[in-house]
């Protein structure tokens, strides 16, 4: 996935501890998680958003969800992501995972991607988007996620298009299916990529026919559309 240059500025999120995380440059700004992990740090912060998180990223529907986000907690702790006050009276989340879980827990729009050679290639990822934070996720070997910590201002759409032309580059013909909501908007858009063609189409998800569809266009144009996609969805506020 594409991880857009970050600024390492101080990100405070509610809830944060007294000293304010940084975000880094380097390796800090990325970090895997066990599903049972992930699972624990939604638990944290129940709610709409939380719920439709779990919904995004296909946790939904698990068996025995609580008993296993409690592995989570304790493989989160034996790796110092969370821990408790300082009263002993709570447990909070530490460093990356208290950015996680905040952006978890709060998203505001959520962007699910697939991408397809045609063939046995093909690849899964995730964007969400926050009032205070954004994060790419993609779906790992033994049921592991990855953490991508985009830096707050970090222009979603110029995300959004990055990651999308970026597998539309990753071979000769490549389609690339994107599907961004809010609560309230539900929208998709398709990339297909063929002998150097780039053709697409987007509209509300689920509906007959899509609102646009241009074919035989260049990168660029195909860019500016995934951009103004990403605007006509709703900022994440």
């Amino acid at each position: 996935m594409v991880n857009p240059q970050s600024n390492p500025e101080e990100a405070v999120m509610t809830g944060a501890p007294s000293q304010p995380m940084k975000l880094a440059t380097t390796s800090d700004d990325q970090i895997g998680l066990s599903y049972a992990e992930v699972l624990y740090l939604l638990a944290m912060g129940p709610g709409p958003a939380a719920e439709r998180t779990r919904e995004t990223l296909l946790l939904d529907g698990i068996d025995d969800a609580e008993k296993i986000s409690l592995i989570g907690a304790s493989a989160l702790m034996a790796r110092g992501l969370i821990a408790f006050t300082e009263d002993g009276e709570s447990i909070g989340a530490v460093d990356q995972a208290l950015y996680i879980r905040f952006v978890l827990t709060n998203a505001t729009r959520w962007t699910a991607f697939q991408a397809t050679d045609g063939g046995e290639g093909g690849d899964t990822g995730f964007f969400i988007e926050s009032p205070r934070g954004q994060l790419l996720v993609q779906p790992r070997a033994f049921d592991t996620w990855w953490f991508v910590l985009l830096h707050p201002d970090a222009a979603a759409s110029d995300v959004l298009a990055a990651t999308a032309l970026g597998w539309g580059d990753s071979a000769p013909e490549m389609a690339v299916f994107i599907r961004s909501r809010t609560m309230t908007v539900d929208r998709s858009f398709t990339i297909h990529v063929a002998a150097g063609s780039w053709s697409y189409a987007f509209g509300v998800t689920g509906a007959p026919e899509p609102e646009q569809r241009r074919e035989d266009v260049s990168r660029a144009d195909t860019e500016a559309a995934v951009k103004g996609f990403a605007d006509s969805v709703g900022e994440a506020s």
